[in-house]
């Protein structure tokens, strides 16, 4: 999976990317849960710089052990990967900003549109198609997410216009990551990611709010979430 390349039949290409999809996804809930769990009272530029700096770590080293840096990032897709960390930091934020503003199945409520608003930029701007049977698909989905978390007026609040914000962020994300080569090192556009977040967290934390004494369990907390937003950070690139 590490040096994981795109298949050249479609179908076996498909398959892979809805399970690399679906652990990306698995990873980016499981990261959400933990952080609302363990750091909703932490400053959000913190958080995203403690947890930043595990992830930061946990990639570096698997860049090491794989080898990574003796393979690249084609040079014409150094643009596409600068802009995806930029869109990516801001849907962090503004993501985050909503999570600790408002209950965890309502901001989740949101963030199912996310296939829709994925599917129908990729038609706009990437000229791909989608039939009738796959609208159907994506819709259904949509109202079987709402069915599980059954999101109502209670929770939704201003806040909502922020992860409403972090969602047209992803999508921008994806559509980029979209037109980056396959050829691309999936670790090292990882890495890049993942420390520049790092280092805006860390910018952030030190001249935009006043950093707290943690405690050890969201400290052991926000190393697990590390874990889970690398999971979502891999796979979401080869999906």
């Amino acid at each position: 999976i590490i040096f994981f390349k795109k298949p050249k039949n479609q179908k076996t290409a498909n398959i892979y990317g809805a399970i690399f999809m679906a652990l990306s996804m698995l990873g980016y809930i499981s990261n959400d849960t933990i952080i609302k769990y363990f750091a909703s009272n932490l400053p959000i530029s913190q958080t995203i710089f403690i947890r930043g700096i595990f992830v930061t770590a946990l990639i570096y080293t698997l860049c090491l052990m794989q080898k990574a840096f003796k393979q690249s990032i084609r040079k014409k897709d150094l643009p596409l990967v600068i802009i995806r960390s930029i869109t990516d930091l801001c849907a962090t934020i503004l993501f985050l900003t909503a999570l600790f503003n408002m209950p965890l199945a309502n901001a989740s409520a949101i963030l199912q549109t996310l296939p829709l608003t994925v599917t129908l930029m990729g038609a706009i701007v990437l000229g791909e198609k989608f039939g009738v049977y796959r609208t159907f698909a994506i819709l259904f989905g949509f109202l079987g997410a709402l069915l599980i978390i059954k999101p109502g007026a209670i929770g939704f609040n201003g806040y909502s216009l922020f992860a409403v914000a972090a969602v047209l962020f992803i999508t921008t994300r994806e559509i980029i990551t979209r037109r980056i080569s396959p050829e691309s090192s999936t670790l090292l556009i990882s890495l890049i990611t993942a420390s520049s977040i790092t280092f805006v967290g860390g910018i952030g934390g030190a001249f935009l709010q006043t950093w707290v004494e943690i405690p050890i369990t969201t400290f052991g907390g926000l190393m697990i979430a590390s874990i889970f937003i690398f999971i979502a950070y891999y796979f979401s690139i080869p999906a």
